[in-house]
């Protein structure tokens, strides 16, 4: 009984089947999407990181900083005349970088990415250091095909901090060892007779 009851529910299923929630799949559509991602490090980190968090690494002036751009094509359909634009923050003395910068914004574009293909572009900086002292984002921005896609950075700086060289009072400190010296060898000169 048991196995003509499985063998009915069985043909039941195959020839009465439910309808499959398929909303985000189509095969036939047009789907144009872009995906930008910007990471961070320092000239003595090995990796590149989405932010650097100060308890991490604070830079400081005069120290090398790197960007990683990666732009890639997330749809099915080729995505012409690619705009990036990536707003520097001012404390940034750039050294190599794509495309043309005008007031801390570098712009640049991409002729074509296929599906799927990427492309990662790098800049290089040097920090100096003004008032703006602490937190700083970088953000970017990638467009093409009425579709876009941004991404930031977060990195701190601060001033380079100067070394205490000493006490206070050295000069009254020396003047005193000075004294206990050649009070030394009058008496040695006493202690001997000449």
């Amino acid at each position: 009984m048991k196995y003509i009851l499985t063998t009915l529910m069985a043909v039941f299923f195959f020839l009465m089947p439910k309808m499959a929630f398929a909303q985000y799949y189509s095969q036939g559509s047009n789907n144009y999407s872009i995906v930008i991602d910007k990471k961070v490090k320092s000239g003595s980190m090995s990796t590149f990181l989405d932010n650097i968090p100060a308890s991490t690494f604070v830079f400081q002036d005069g120290g090398t900083i790197e960007f990683s751009v990666l732009v890639q094509n997330s749809g099915n359909q080729d995505l012409t005349s690619i705009t990036v634009k990536d707003i520097l923050p001012a404390n940034l003395s750039l050294q190599y970088y794509p495309g043309t910068l005008y007031n801390n914004t570098l712009t640049w574009n991409i002729d074509r990415l296929s599906p799927g293909e990427q492309r990662v572009f790098s800049i290089r900086a040097l920090i100096k250091v003004n008032d703006s002292v602490g937190k700083q984002v970088n953000y970017v921005e990638a467009s093409a095909n009425g579709v876009s896609d941004n991404d930031s950075t977060v990195y701190y700086i601060e001033k380079a901090k100067v070394p205490v060289t000493g006490s206070n009072d050295l000069v009254i400190k020396t003047v005193v060892v000075l004294m206990f010296v050649s009070g030394g060898l009058v008496l040695r000169k006493v202690a001997r007779g000449y």
